[in-house]
């Protein structure tokens, strides 16, 4: 299953607490992209964050792996995680003639 995590740094962390441990968090979430469980990591260009696409069987997988980041367990970041589907009601959109090309 995918899941989308958006993480946040908690309310008044910027750059200077999180910049010490920028290489152990980089390090953290290569490890994971090497085995398949992060897909896609990006940094937010409105604000201070990042997002990342998970591949993994669940959410306590989700929550196990992103408790472990270390700007996390130092207290610096907050997370969402959302579990993704793929839009199959898109279909209802073209209503009877989506039926007709089938």
């Amino acid at each position: 299953m995918k899941f989308l995590a958006v993480v946040s740094p908690r309310a008044g962390v910027g750059l200077a607490e999180l910049a010490p441990l920028r290489r152990a968090e980089a390090d953290y979430v290569w490890s994971h992209y090497v085995t398949g469980v992060v897909r896609e990591f990006y940094h937010r260009t409105d604000k201070l964050g990042a997002v990342l696409i998970l591949e993994i069987d669940d959410a306590q997988t989700g929550h196990r792996v992103l408790d472990g980041l270390p700007m996390l367990q130092a207290g610096l970041l907050t997370y969402e995680l959302l579990s993704l589907a793929p839009f199959t009601l898109i279909a209802d959109l073209f209503g009877d003639d989506a039926e007709a090309e089938a």
